[in-house]
């Protein structure tokens, strides 16, 4: 003998002294795939009673549904008697002209001159650099070995050792070591100026302090400072110092060579775009290190005010030696 599985239960809300039957056959009109078989039990205490379904009941409404539902309707046809709908008003043809408005007689003695012009752009400008097809490599001799390594350049890296086999166009060094090796090409006084208190090869720091002891009217030791950067030419250096922030750095700063004059940035009082050419594991804007980090060029951006560049910022200029 196959037992037939027991129905589920549901518990209703007896909130009132009827019996469960007009209430399960209240629920039967509302869910039609419901079907009422019988009353297990009677009310108790809790105001619950135990209902037997067969087949499935979707949701459980509270008492009082049907008549909230039942003044719901009323509502709905007292709102939408023809009495209380809005009256529709006299039919215009579409293609029926509208007259116009009679003109004020201010408007018909409107003034002939024409109107103001529109108030200018103020969106802000930007600046444009010279591509790198313009720039002069051979305009003193710094600019002279910068284009050889670019001109020769195979392998390059970015390591604060020293490697450099010009045959091989191999360069391997920093910041700090790409202005060591320009100098001894262009300028070996100023190379051995910046040795001076320094215990190894120069840092960008001690260039940094090379050039702000160095005077700035006329060159002293092979070295010149810079005062504004507008007076920058391709060959300079500018170096500045490492930020404070940047505690687990153990760089010192970082020093690099212009190799186009300083273009100033359009409403933006001392801002101006400097492209270089440096060493560095970092990119700068429109790099030329695809993919790869050493020697290269990029764009910067110097901020300045009315006295010149920033404390941390140093502009400087190496006198060449004349062949």
């Amino acid at each position: 003998m196959v037992e037939t599985p027991q129905p589920r239960q549901l518990l209703v809300r007896n909130r009132t002294p009827r019996s469960a039957y007009s209430r399960a056959s209240r629920s039967a009109c509302l869910f039609p795939e419901a079907r009422y078989t019988g009353v297990v039990g009677t009310p108790r205490e809790s105001g619950f009673c135990r209902i037997q379904w067969r087949g499935r009941m979707r949701r459980a409404y509270p008492r009082g549904c049907i008549f909230g539902l039942a003044t719901i309707a009323i509502l709905c046809c007292v709102a939408c008697s023809p009495s209380n709908l809005e009256q529709p008003g006299p039919h215009h043809d579409a293609t029926q002209a509208v007259a116009p408005a009679p003109k004020s007689v201010s408007a018909a003695r409107e003034p002939t001159t024409p109107s103001a012009a529109p108030p200018a752009n103020t969106a802000p400008r930007k600046a444009t650099l010279s591509p790198d097809t313009e720039i002069a490599w051979d305009q003193n001799q710094v600019m002279q070995a910068l284009g050889h390594i670019s001109e020769t350049l195979q392998d390059s890296e970015y390591t604060h050792g020293f490697r450099v086999d010009s045959k091989e166009g191999i360069y391997h060094f920093d910041c700090s070591g790409l202005v060591h090796y320009i100098l001894g090409k262009a300028s070996p006084m100023a190379r051995s100026a910046s040795f001076q208190g320094v215990r190894g090869r120069p840092l960008a720091r001690d260039y940094y302090r090379t050039i702000a002891r160095s005077p700035a009217d006329a060159p002293r030791a092979g070295w010149q400072r810079i005062e504004r950067v507008a007076d920058i030419q391709p060959g300079d250096l500018i170096a500045w110092l490492k930020p404070k922030v940047l505690t687990k750095s153990t760089n010192t700063g970082h020093v690099a060579f212009a190799v186009l004059p300083p273009v100033a940035v359009p409403d933006s009082p001392g801002a101006y775009l400097l492209r270089v050419a440096d060493a560095s594991s970092l990119h700068h804007d429109d790099d030329t290190r695809v993919g790869r980090d050493g020697f290269g060029m990029g764009t910067i951006l110097l901020l300045t005010d009315l006295r010149g560049p920033a404390d941390r910022v140093r502009l400087g200029r190496v006198e060449v030696a004349h062949a």
